[in-house]
């Protein structure tokens, strides 16, 4: 715990190292690299670990007015 009784975690959790815009930018970087490495004919596993990333993804995402964009795609 720190002073006042807060422990690190906490205090941690709310100081991001990206504003909104750069976690797009760098958001957009990772999803256009992994659309690139994606195979042009995915097998059935393929498909199925792609969609389950998407949603697990925007379950997680910290800008929560993206991430619900994300859940409606």
């Amino acid at each position: 715990e720190t002073p006042g009784g807060r422990n690190d975690h906490a205090s941690k959790k709310k100081e991001c190292p990206l504003d909104k815009d750069e976690l797009g930018n760098q958001t957009w970087g990772l999803l256009h690299t992994m659309g690139a490495y994606y195979p042009d004919k995915p097998t059935s596993e393929e498909r199925s670990d792609m969609a389950n990333f998407f949603t697990t993804f925007s379950k997680f995402y910290p800008c929560h007015e993206c991430a619900k964009d994300l859940q409606e795609q």
